[in-house]
């Protein structure tokens, strides 16, 4: 799906890929949000009348290696769900997909406001009711990714995002107003063949009620969301320390921890000197709550630290959070220094 305006990235995108069929649908009317919501529900309505899945590409990604089977593993795992390809680095989903990563697990649900549209693959019956449901939208001025969410809902569908992402998203300028948000990469990606050999596509980091993350909107910080239908969108937003506390969890030990963890950081001073004390300790408090609820699965976090897809998610959190306060011809040695830093207070959750 693309506006007029890119259409020669779409078509760009169709041509690197003949094998994959893609069909270019292109909205011609004012860009913005309700161009998204346009595009969407003419792309999710034009499935072939021999498929069973139906899946909608946004023209901004770039597709792993081996991208057709990939599709075709998770639709074997998830045959009757809504996938999400694609999860952008900063956003709370994130946290979920770190620690499904951390975990093992193939799945990761979906727990911000909106389902990441960059890549989304769903039951071609499916996919018809959700043009219909588009179609009734269009007069709100909603995106896609935020009606597809209450489409959903309304469904009592719980869509999943695959661990590891199958698409990345390439930094072109945005025609619905999210330049702002900065840099919005894949949270664990990698160019070439995507293997699915240290994930188990039968389990899913589901059901979560607390999620930790750095907050990269608003007022920056750690902070957890909680579960609480009462709440709006479900979600009850806590800082880190006050939530490590309703967990249990002694904030002035956490502190401790914290300052002990830093003082012995080879990076930390580069960190400092990067991105400030404050926002350092931060990162630190947001990845420890990662750890903390990584060790709450049923499976061995620790081991996942270390594999491929694990190393990844863990890569991509300072950044996600930070890509708006760090200059960009300094990404590389803001991920240098502040993935160690990331590494070792998710290690210290895992324990605690």
């Amino acid at each position: 799906m693309t506006h007029e305006r890119r259409r020669g990235m779409a078509e760009r995108l169709r041509d690197v890929h003949p094998h994959l069929d893609i069909r270019v649908v292109c909205d011609s009317g004012p860009q913005g949000e309700r161009g998204s919501l346009r595009s969407a529900r003419r792309a999710w309505a034009v499935a072939a009348p021999w498929a069973t899945h139906h899946l909608v590409l946004q023209d901004d990604v770039r597709l792993t290696g081996n991208f057709l089977d990939v599709v075709g593993e998770l639709i074997e795992h998830r045959p009757d769900g809504v996938s999400s390809l694609f999860v952008e680095w900063g956003s709370w989903t994130a946290s979920v997909a770190r620690v499904a990563a951390l975990c093992g697990a193939g799945w990761a649900e979906v727990v911000d406001n909106y389902v990441p549209t960059q890549a989304v693959v769903m039951p071609v019956a499916l996919a018809k009711d959700v043009s219909a449901w588009f179609e009734e939208a269009l007069g709100r001025g909603e995106p896609d990714d935020v009606t597809l969410r209450r489409y959903l809902r309304s469904a009592g569908l719980t869509p999943q995002v695959a661990v590891p992402n199958a698409v990345e998203h390439r930094d072109a300028a945005s025609l619905t107003g999210n330049s702002r948000h900065g840099m919005r990469c894949a949270t664990c990606w990698t160019a070439g063949a995507t293997s699915l050999s240290g994930v188990d596509l039968r389990r899913s980091v589901t059901g979560v009620d607390a999620v930790p993350v750095l907050a990269w909107w608003g007022e920056p910080g750690a902070y957890f969301r909680f579960r609480d239908p009462t709440a709006d969108e479900g979600w009850r937003k806590v800082p880190a320390l006050a939530a490590l506390a309703d967990l249990g969890f002694d904030p002035d030990r956490v502190l401790r921890l914290a300052d002990d963890a830093l003082s012995r950081e080879p990076h930390a001073e580069r960190a400092r000197r990067l991105i400030g004390g404050h926002l350092l300790a931060e990162l630190w408090l947001a990845a420890y709550g990662l750890g903390v609820c990584a060790a709450a699965g049923a499976s061995p976090a620790a081991e996942g630290m270390e594999t491929r897809v694990g190393r990844r998610a863990m890569g991509t959190m300072a950044l996600g959070a930070l890509r708006n306060r760090v200059p960009r011809p300094l990404f590389a040695t803001a991920a240098a220094v502040l993935t160690p830093v990331v590494r070792g207070a998710v290690r210290v959750g895992l324990a605690a």
